[in-house]
């Protein structure tokens, strides 16, 4: 299974504390293999299936499939989407308990994936090597705490994307905003901004934009496709939507955000 076609949106209480998330995935893309041994659930007018992962799941990588306890459902035929509870939240588990099957139902009734809208970017690239490709995309907005960000996960064109091995996809690239206490240790420089460029097996370049907001390109060592120089030169040509864009409505639209 590629990891495209899917989009992600977090959930989160009314103190902005993250308390799970919705994937919609376009038709044809969810693997419906998972949902093996699943328990059917119905209400709100919702038939789903609730899917528990094994008790010793194996290594995920970000892009593959369900490794959690999550309700999915059908909204259109062959198009399926999920919701997954956060149950480390207290203040979600004091409210629904162990098992908030019910109030995920709810949920995926008040889900309308078919109501589209273009996915915001907090961040523009301006190169990519020739052959790569954007396969999955995320993006989140307050009052969500790890946000704003934006997420891109990118393989070559002609290859889907090893999910399921050590390697994982071949880069993944995020803007994000940062507090105060997070540090890196420069090594280097990007367009005057202080970088650190880490080798070995989980390649990475981190380079803070502004005093909040930092650029992570992650290219794995196991992959001869991308090079420092070329992680270099991305980071060379990505544009921040302003100098502090904690206001979403200052974004770019992703598809209008990537080079052409």
């Amino acid at each position: 299974m590629a990891c495209a076609g899917k989009s992600t949106r977090e959930l989160h209480t009314g103190a902005g504390t993250p308390a799970g998330s919705i994937t919609v995935y376009q038709p044809g893309v969810f693997d419906t293999s998972q949902l093996a041994g699943a328990r059917p659930v119905q209400g709100h007018g919702i038939n789903g299936y609730v899917y528990q992962p094994p008790r010793n799941p194996p290594c995920i990588q970000h892009c593959a499939p369900l490794s959690q306890r999550a309700l999915a459902w059908q909204y259109r035929p062959g198009a399926w989407a999920t919701v997954v509870a956060d149950l480390s939240n207290s203040a979600l588990v004091a409210a629904y308990g162990q098992d908030p099957t019910d109030k995920e139902l709810a949920i995926a009734a008040a889900t309308h994936p078919e109501r589209t809208a273009p996915m915001p970017s907090v961040f523009r690239l301006g190169y990519l090597p020739a052959g790569l490709t954007v396969n999955e995309a995320e993006t989140f907005g307050p009052p969500c705490l790890r946000c704003p960000a934006t997420f891109l996960s990118l393989a070559v064109a002609s290859q889907q994307p090893d999910c399921s091995g050590s390697g994982g996809c071949p880069m993944r690239i995020s803007v994000q905003r940062i507090g105060d206490a997070s540090r890196i240790s420069p090594n280097t420089t990007v367009n005057g901004h202080p970088a650190q460029l880490t080798a070995g097996g989980r390649r990475e370049l981190l380079v803070d934009l502004t005093t909040h907001w930092r650029l992570q390109i992650i290219f794995p060592g196991s992959s001869a496709t991308i090079t420092a120089a070329d992680a270099i030169r991305i980071a060379e040509h990505t544009t921040l939507a302003g100098n502090d864009p904690t206001d979403p409505s200052t974004w770019f639209i992703l598809n209008k955000a990537l080079p052409r």
